[in-house]
Formats: C-alpha cells, structure tokens, sequence
C-alpha cells in the first residue's frame, strides 16, 4: 500500500471563520434547542469559558467541561485522542477558549473535535 501522493484532508468548517460565543451563552440558547440547532448545529463554534471539570469517558477521550450550565448540564468540550496529552494541561479554575464543531445537546452541549485556542 503506496501512500505517497496522498494529502492531508481538511474538514470544510475548518476553512470557515467560527461563531464566537460563551459557554454561558450557548448553553443558554439551547434552553431553546430547536433554534439553537438552526443557529449551531454542525457548525465551527469558537467557546470561552472557566474549566468546571476535567476527565476521561469510557472510550478514553479526554474532555472539559466548562462552567455556566445548571444543576443538570453544561458545555462539554471533547477532545481528538491524539490530544489526550492535554488531560495534565487544562485543569479546573482555568479560562480556556476552545473551537470545535457542535454535535448535539442531551443533558450537555456537545462540542467536538476541539483544539485549544487559548488556554
């Protein structure tokens, strides 16, 4: 197996410029889910916000979530494995700014596929 014409693949959304809000914000938009998916679905999104929690999931992802929500949920931030070197990095208490793509909203508002803006 040959490999070598092949070029590194860039998801659209990357070439476009981000939604800018605060993790405060978007959690509040999406008390209104139906108009918060029109606006943020499958979009680039560029998230501040303060570090509530970090982890590992089942799968061994690393994540972040970020203060705001409520009692039941928030913002959570999931990062490629690649860069689960980032678990000793981002620690609770800390401001971090964050880009990713929106996935859904259950109890959280998911965003995935993040890098680290500022942090």
């Amino acid at each position: 197996l040959a490999l070598g014409g092949c070029k590194a693949r860039v998801h659209p959304l990357y070439k476009v410029a981000p939604i800018k809000v605060s993790g405060e914000q978007i959690f509040k938009d999406y008390q209104n889910e139906a108009e918060a998916d029109k606006k943020y679905l499958g979009k680039l999104v560029e998230v501040d916000g303060m570090v509530d929690k970090t982890g590992m999931d089942p799968t061994g992802q690393f994540y972040a979530l970020l203060k705001g929500g409520d009692a039941v949920g928030s913002v959570i931030c999931y990062f490629p494995k690649k860069m689960n070197d980032l678990s000793g990095e981002i620690k609770p208490g800390m401001p971090l700014v964050v880009r990713g793509i929106v996935l859904n909203r259950l109890m959280n508002v998911v965003i995935d596929e993040c890098a680290v803006v500022k942090g």
